[in-house]
């Protein structure tokens, strides 16, 4: 049997998420959960999903079927927007760490350039890592 029918689900929000969820000829109440499903503890297994996609699409309900593959598509979407943020997070903290690294670097060579004009010592160029005495 179909699960808009069974369950009085509305087809386009099975298939869209949009609009209400339940249709509702006789002005009874939404049925909350569905007759001869158990929600107890969900096995979370690969083999226990498979199994489950198995049995939909070997009912070659179309509407099902075209409801599972739209759903597929959008939780690997995200799944791949998830692996990405988390590269981008790690790119992110190594550039902070790369960029904390340099600002010392160039910190410590404006101390030392400072601290060389005070000594009266010339001027001066970077050079690499360090600074030093310009060639006369």
């Amino acid at each position: 049997m179909r699960i808009h029918e069974e369950f009085g689900t509305d087809i386009n929000w099975l298939l869209t998420g949009k609009g209400e969820s339940s249709v509702s000829v006789d002005n009874t109440p939404p049925i909350s959960e569905p007759r001869g499903i158990n929600y107890g503890k969900i096995d979370s297994s690969f083999g226990t999903a498979a199994d489950a996609l198995k049995e939909i699409f070997d009912s070659h309900d179309p509407i099902l079927i075209d409801a599972v593959r739209a759903n597929l598509s959008i939780f690997r979407l995200y799944a791949q927007k998830d692996r990405q943020i988390d590269q981008q997070s790690q790119e992110i903290q190594k550039l902070k760490k790369e960029y904390d690294e340099v600002k010392k670097s160039i910190d410590a060579l404006k101390i030392g350039a400072v601290g060389d004009v005070r000594a009266g010592s010339g001027s001066h160029v970077l050079a690499g890592d360090a600074t030093r005495k310009k060639e006369s």
